[in-house]
Parts: C-alpha cells; sequence; structure tokens
C-alpha cells in the first residue's frame, strides 16, 4: 500500500473530533504505565486512500433489546434514539434526564495495530484497540506537526505512545498523554514480509459494518423507554451520581475558603 493523499482524511477526521471537542482492548494504561504501538490501515477507500480508523459509536439500551449502532455516528445519518437524548437532556423530570445520560453514544475509534516491543520489534500478532474520542484526537493532532505528517505510514510512519499519569490518590484519577516517536520506522524489514502481515488484517468494515435503519431504532428506542428496570436503573445510578458531584464541589469549596488569609500575598 502506497502514501496516496489519506493524510487529508485523517486531517479532516481531526477536524470533526475538534469541534466535538474478534476482541477489543482498551489503550488506557494504568498509572505510570505505557503503551507503545503502530496502527495499520485496513482498507482503501473509493478515492483510493488508505484507512486506518474505523469509528464506532453504539447505545446501550435495555437487556431485552440489547445494543444498537449508532446511525448519526457511524453513518452521519438520522438517529431516532440521539434526537430522544438531546430532546430531554435538560428536562425537568429527573428520570427523563437520568434516562437521556444513559442513552448518550458511546463513541470510540477501532484500528488494527501493532504493539511494539523496543528494539526495533513488534509484536507477530495484530490486535484490535479501540481509541477514546479523545485520544484519537490528541493522536490525530501531531498530524499538524512538522516531521509528523506521514505518522501513518507503514514505511515512514512513527511509533505512538499511551501514558497514564496520575492525578490523584484515586485509581480513577488517570489522564492520558499521547507521544509520537520523533524517530520513523517501517513495521516490517520486508516488503514481502509486510505483505504478508496485511493478511492478517481484520476487516473492520464486515466487523463493524451494520448501521439499523430508523425503523429498528425507534422501535429499540420505545421498548427501551417502556423497559420499568431500565430506567430505575438509570435514574438510580443519576441519583449516585449527583451526590458524587455535590460532594467534591462542597470539597473544593472548602478547600478554597481553607487557603484564604487576610494577606492575599501569602
Amino acid at each position: 500500500m502506497s502514501n496516496n493523499n489519506y493524510q487529508d482524511d485523517l486531517r479532516a477526521l481531526y477536524d470533526r473530533l475538534k469541534s466535538k471537542l474478534g476482541t477489543l482492548e482498551w489503550l488506557k494504561p494504568a498509572k505510570g504505565k505505557e503503551i507503545t504501538f503502530r496502527v495499520l490501515p485496513y482498507k482503501r477507500n473509493d478515492k483510493g486512500h488508505l484507512v486506518f480508523l474505523k469509528p464506532l459509536g453504539g447505545h446501550f439500551l435495555a437487556e431485552s433489546v440489547g445494543p444498537r449502532s449508532c446511525a448519526r455516528q457511524m453513518a452521519d445519518e438520522r438517529c431516532p434514539i440521539c434526537e430522544w437524548k438531546d430532546q430531554h437532556m435538560n428536562d425537568e423530570d429527573e428520570r427523563k434526564v437520568a434516562v437521556a445520560r444513559r442513552l448518550r453514544v458511546n463513541s470510540t475509534f477501532v484500528a488494527n495495530c501493532l504493539e511494539y516491543k523496543g528494539d526495533g520489534r513488534y509484536d507477530s500478532s495484530i490486535k484490535l484497540i479501540r481509541l477514546s474520542e479523545a485520544i484519537t484526537k490528541d493522536i490525530l493532532s501531531s498530524l499538524e506537526v512538522e516531521g509528523f505528517e506521514n505518522m501513518f505510514d507503514p514505511i515512514k510512519g512513527n511509533n505512538i505512545t499511551i501514558i497514564g499519569e496520575s492525578t490523584g490518590s484515586d485509581k480513577m484519577n488517570v489522564r492520558y498523554r499521547v507521544k509520537i516517536s520523533p524517530k520513523s520506522m517501517p513495521v516490517s524489514k520486508t516488503k514481502e514480509a509486510y505483505q504478508e502481515l496485511l493478511k492478517s488484517v481484520k476487516d473492520l468494515d464486515k466487523i463493524f459494518g451494520k448501521i439499523p435503519d430508523e425503523e429498528e431504532l425507534e422501535d429499540a428506542l420505545n421498548e427501551t423507554l417502556h423497559d420499568k428496570k431500565f430506567v430505575m436503573d438509570a435514574y438510580a445510578d443519576y441519583k449516585a451520581m449527583k451526590e458524587i458531584w455535590e460532594r467534591r464541589r462542597q470539597e473544593k469549596k472548602e478547600a478554597r475558603s481553607g487557603n484564604k488569609t487576610d494577606n492575599p500575598f501569602e
């Protein structure tokens, strides 16, 4: 596979993300840990450009219904579930707000990747990696840095490292930072080895390709809204989160008031 202007497609994806802010493995290392990998292309689009990232968005509905792919996220088409969620996110009825929050799309990007083992060596097996929108945005932002224009290129590209940095004592207080290696390297030693590697690349369109039509999404939404357990669970989770938000807000308020002195320069 050759270079072929795929950078424009990746930059277009980055622009969209900026406006919003098999087996899958989340790229979220624990505190002080990092993971280094290389993204592989899985197809060419109708323009002949290499495609590396597959957008994946879905709604988690009632257990009797199961999850549904989001037509808005996956295909930029009308999604009745998203429309209901948008309408009720600020509703006066807290139960509707709770359900709307539960119906928010889970947006990620999936890619074929090789994990880097060091000393110029990659893992021999291709993994399916799922990246959050925020991490994907940070990775793609490097396309705007001189020297990283070809960071996804199989021959002239760069390794990507995601680092988990502690932001507090709690194990959930982790911030993820993206680092791009300044040194470029090929994913395979020879052209023949690279072609053999591509035979193991997963067809992401085949795995994640089906988009429900409007009627199916509307039926799934209606069944979910009439599922008592789904509504009650969503409301219970929402009330619990509100208590956490209020406690954190109060802690911050007390911390600020405790730091106040009569002398502003102390």
